[in-house]
């Protein structure tokens, strides 16, 4: 389900950008944080510099009461998600259940990943413990991660955009139902 991540995310360190008078709290709060943050989801400078441009048109079409409105194609950022160093990490979409949709996805996607790396390591160790060094390089190969190919990518991002609706309907309805969430509005 993550296969709008990419095959690779960008690792956005804030300690690179903040300035003499910033508050070093890992928080971006300033419009030159958020614009360095921004850079990141993009392969140039270019997608700041479009964003700069048409900011508006983008502000107005993210925050559109049309959950079905996307920005214009040419606005479009090459990353979908962006690592914060010592903070987590920024999801986007064009609209807020695509937004949700990635943000849970990455998240599990990375305990997914976490876990199947903790056991690969274990084995490798056993291994490593088992044989000796000349047996190891005889005939036990290492395959490691063995990450999504192009096509493999570009398929699962396709089907997570025809799919969003389905677990955004669960977690509206999920917060219906619990009464910790009030909705006032």
């Amino acid at each position: 389900m993550a296969g709008f991540l990419g095959s690779h995310v960008p690792v956005f360190d804030i300690a690179d950008h903040y300035t003499r008078t910033s508050t070093h709290d890992l928080l971006v709060t300033t419009p030159h944080l958020g614009s360095a943050l921004a850079s990141h989801f993009s392969k140039s400078d270019s997608y700041v510099a479009r964003v700069g441009a048409a900011g508006a048109a983008l502000a107005s079409t993210f925050l559109s009461k049309d959950a079905d409105a996307a920005p214009a194609a040419e606005l479009q950022p090459d990353h979908a998600v962006v690592l914060m160093r010592g903070h987590g990490f920024t999801a986007l979409g064009s609209s807020v259940p695509e937004a949700v949709f990635r943000a849970v996805y990455t998240q599990q996607n990375a305990a997914v990943q976490t876990t199947a790396m903790v056991l690969r390591n274990a084995q490798m160790s056993a291994v490593e413990r088992a044989k000796g060094r000349e047996e190891r390089e005889k005939g036990v190969q290492d395959g490691g991660v063995r990450s999504l190919g192009d096509r493999e990518l570009g398929d699962c991002r396709e089907m997570g955009q025809t799919t969003v609706g389905r677990p955004w309907g669960l977690w509206v309805r999920e917060v219906e139902a619990n009464a910790f969430y009030v909705n006032e509005a």
